[in-house]
């Protein structure tokens, strides 16, 4: 998954912020398991982990933002783990137990 993720950064990606990665893959994970009820990842929720954790890289140093505007170029954050909890639920991929 992470070398994936990282052909997708592309020129975004700082090769020395490999561990940084690991760890937003790892809390990426861990709340999609969470949300999923499973204990662990397979291809159905695999693409959402990656999706979440390009947008919580891109987004690093805005936290908490919402939006900004400088220079006359605006743009709008959103949660990414939120995001791929509604995603991963509105899909269906939760397990019932």
């Amino acid at each position: 998954m992470l070398e994936e993720i990282i052909r997708q950064l592309g020129d975004n990606y700082d090769t020395s912020d490999e561990q940084v990665l690991i760890d937003l893959i790892d809390e990426a994970t861990y709340s999609a398991l969470s949300y999923t009820n499973r204990q662990i990842t397979d291809d159905t929720i695999d693409n959402a982990i990656k999706r979440c954790v390009i947008a919580l890289y891109l987004q690093r140093g805005g936290e908490g933002t919402t939006s900004t505007n400088e220079l006359g170029k605006s743009a709008s954050f959103y949660n990414a783990i939120e995001r791929m909890k509604q995603e991963l639920l509105t899909e269906g991929k939760r397990k019932i137990c």
